[in-house]
């Protein structure tokens, strides 16, 4: 399983968390283990963010870049870096279009804050996102592997 690192726009873009998981669940989808700066905890000074942001980036095989990432000072930073580390480089939309292209189709979830009727749950062993209605979701497990399972949050109605 490849291991790639998401960068894009996350200062100044208030919904930066959403963008970037569905992001990642689309890669973790397509069998990529994804390595998301976007969950990391509010609170870290900007420079901290970048440090840790470093050594994720350096860990990662790929990194993946979302379409807003021109925008962003730090993800042209980390542009720089994976060019430096000999990183692949994957351009999200493109990689999205040659999958189309290709045939493969992938359910993508929006997550949200709104109480809805399905929550996601995303497996701490294996990554795979389980979507379950939110009055059975308590007490399940992983449909693939069986796993324990974490709430991301609500699946927005019209996903």
């Amino acid at each position: 399983m490849k291991t790639v690192f998401l960068s894009g726009k996350i200062t100044g873009d208030p919904n930066y968390r959403a963008k970037f998981e569905a992001a990642a669940q689309e890669l973790t989808a397509a069998g990529f283990a994804v390595m998301n700066p976007a969950t990391l905890p509010d609170g870290y000074e900007y420079d901290a963010y970048i440090r840790i942001c470093n050594v994720m980036l350096d860990e990662s095989e790929a990194v993946c870049f979302l379409l807003d990432y021109l925008t962003s000072s730090g993800a042209l930073q980390e542009l720089l870096r994976a060019h430096q580390k000999h990183k692949e480089i994957i351009y999200f939309g493109l990689w999205q279009k040659r999958r189309r292209e290709a045939g493969e189709t992938v359910k993508v979830f929006i997550l949200t804050e709104t109480k809805t009727q399905r929550i996601a749950f995303k497996c701490l062993n294996c990554g795979f996102l389980n979507i379950y209605s939110a009055a059975s979701g308590d007490g399940r497990s992983c449909e693939q592997c069986g796993g324990p399972i974490k709430p991301l949050g609500f699946v927005k109605a019209n996903a």
